[in-house]
């Protein structure tokens, strides 16, 4: 299992910068359409694998920072939490997607058929995505600048790199080039 996550993680780190941001756009298209039939939406599993991603991609620049942080003796603890984070936020995204309902609303006030896609999401659920995400953010961003600076990073040192995480598909631009970078070194 230790070596899917491995050649996952070289593989997202390989990659240049327009293939993942063009891997990332899949996460953010929203194809909410409504499936009658009760069958499989192939576009939502599109845009379940740009969200797994996304995901994965923060994982992989954290794992490889925290292994070029311990290469350079840094004494790091929480590997275990750090897994167990991704793990849950690959587990809540999944689950949370063949959760959420589709409904949608006709309104009768008006001659014309006007409708309304809604989408529901069990909110604990969607919460304890949230925060899994948000910490693997944190993290990896953190170990990130650290191994950039040969140091344990302040939180305002690797705020800006946070931002590039959360806005993925901006944050690539920057972010991948700086983990090809120290991976050279």
């Amino acid at each position: 299992m230790n070596n899917y996550f491995n050649s996952l993680s070289s593989w997202f780190l390989r990659q240049n910068s327009l293939s993942l941001f063009i891997l990332f756009c899949l996460a953010g298209l929203q194809l909410n359409v409504a499936s009658s039939t009760g069958s499989i939406n192939i576009l939502a599993i599109i845009e379940l694998i740009g969200i797994l991603s996304v995901i994965s991609w923060i994982y992989s620049v954290g794992i490889k920072s925290r292994q070029l942080l311990i290469t350079n003796g840094a004494d790091l603890k929480g590997v275990v939490i750090f897994n167990l984070i991704f793990g849950i936020a690959i587990i809540a995204t999944i689950l949370l997607h063949y959760l959420a309902k589709e409904q949608i609303l006709l309104d009768k006030s008006f001659d014309t058929l006007n409708y309304k896609l809604v989408y529901t999401q069990p909110w604990p659920l969607a919460l304890v995505k949230f925060l899994s995400i948000g910490l693997l953010a944190v993290q990896s961003a953190k170990y990130l600048v650290s191994a950039e600076l040969r140091r344990n990073a302040l939180f305002k040192e690797y705020l800006g790199t946070l931002a590039g995480f959360i806005f993925s598909w901006i944050g690539v631009w920057y972010i991948q080039p700086r983990i090809k970078k120290i991976m050279e070194i």
